[in-house]
């Protein structure tokens, strides 16, 4: 099964596990209203099918820029 995590990449710590990353990119998206840009700093989207090393999605502010184009609708 494939989960999307969110990792604190400077405590190296695990903030959250998503079945999908839409999901997951509502959480930082509630994060980025919250917090505004530098919630996001320091963390990092893997995509981990349980098989292989997790992928890297997007961190820092390529992930914010990522979170920021799923909320006006891009399917990537």
């Amino acid at each position: 099964m494939t989960i999307f995590a969110l990792w604190d990449a400077e405590s190296g710590n695990l903030a959250g596990e998503y079945p999908t990353e839409a999901d997951a990119l509502a959480a930082c998206s509630r994060a980025l209203r919250e917090h505004g840009p530098v919630a996001l700093a320091g963390y990092a989207l893997l995509r981990d099918d349980g098989r292989y090393d997790p992928v890297p999605i997007a961190a820092d502010a390529e992930l914010a820029a990522r979170v920021r184009l799923g909320s006006q609708g891009d399917d990537s």
